[in-house]
C-alpha cells in the first residue's frame, strides 16, 4: 500500500498499525483530533507527503525532516515552526487560509530566514 487515507475519523491516537506499512508514501490523517506525531512514523522510509490539516499538532517528532510535502491548519504555529525548519528536504507546504495577514507574513518570514532553497508556501 503506497497511500492510505483516514481523515475525518476522530482519531486522538496514531493507529500503531500503521507502522507497518513500509512502502506507505502518502499518509492523510486530516480532520482527526490528533496532538501528536509518534517518533515512530520515521520508520515509513518512503513517506514524502504527511497530511494533517484540523488536527491540533503542537509538536513534531525529530525524524519530520525526511517530509517532502506537509500539508497542515489548525495548528499552534508558534510551536511549530521551530520543528519545521528541520525539513531540508520539504519542497511544499500547506497551511489553511486560518492565520490573520500578520501570521501569514511572519510564516512567511521565517521560512525565507531558515529554508535557503525554493518552497512553494501556499495558504488554502
Amino acid at each position: 500500500m503506497e497511500e492510505l487515507r483516514l481523515h475525518m475519523n476522530q482519531l486522538t491516537r496514531f493507529p500503531k498499525s500503521i507502522h507497518g506499512l513500509k512502502k506507505l508514501k502518502v499518509l492523510v490523517l486530516g480532520r482527526n483530533q490528533l496532538v501528536e506525531i509518534p517518533e515512530e512514523i520515521w520508520g515509513l522510509e518512503n513517506l514524502e507527503e504527511l497530511e494533517l490539516y484540523t488536527n491540533q499538532i503542537i509538536r513534531f517528532p525529530k525524524g519530520i525532516y525526511k517530509l517532502k510535502k506537509l500539508a497542515l491548519s489548525n495548528i499552534k504555529f508558534t510551536k511549530i515552526l521551530e520543528g519545521i525548519q528541520r525539513l531540508k528536504n520539504l519542497e511544499e507546504v500547506y497551511f489553511a487560509d486560518n492565520f490573520s495577514d500578520e501570521e501569514k507574513e511572519s510564516i512567511k518570514k521565517f521560512f525565507a530566514e531558515k529554508i535557503t532553497k525554493e518552497l512553494i508556501i501556499s495558504f488554502r
